[in-house]
């Protein structure tokens, strides 16, 4: 009788070390993995209601950060998708075309272009790109 209530004793004490292994194992992963996410991250993915996060639910929490997806236009960037910065601004581009009159005297034409582009990290995105992203798709 005393060597079955000594085996149930040995196999608790061996579930307890094991799972006292496996939570502070645990414990340090996620504190890696926490102290790897930016304070706007966590609050970000902490006021979310969802009990987990795919990896779809959580590009389209980030999408929602960098992309106004009420706005119509082409370059509806919100923040930098490189680096997260708000330092983005609308500028534009011109490009230059060479062509030939009815002469043949070669002249050129400058057709504006809207451009975005990030001042801190140097990210920048145009509409001609988007124009030929749209056609491929």
């Amino acid at each position: 009788m005393n060597q079955f209530w000594g085996s149930i004793g040995l196999g608790g004490l061996a579930t307890l070390v094991i799972a006292q292994w496996y939570y502070i194992r645990s414990s340090r992963d996620q504190k890696t993995i926490c102290d790897k996410l930016s304070s706007e991250l966590k609050i970000m993915i902490l006021s979310d209601k969802r009990v987990s996060l795919s990896v779809r639910d959580l590009n389209a929490l980030l999408r929602d950060r960098i992309i106004d997806s009420q706005s119509t236009d082409l370059l509806p960037y919100k923040a930098c998708p490189k680096c997260g910065s708000g330092n983005i601004y609308p500028n534009k581009d011109f490009l230059v075309d060479a062509e030939s009159g009815d002469d043949g005297t070669s002249f050129h034409t400058a057709t504006p272009y809207r451009t975005i582009e990030c001042e801190d990290c140097g990210w920048r995105d145009d509409e001609i790109t988007k124009d030929i992203d749209r056609i491929t798709e």
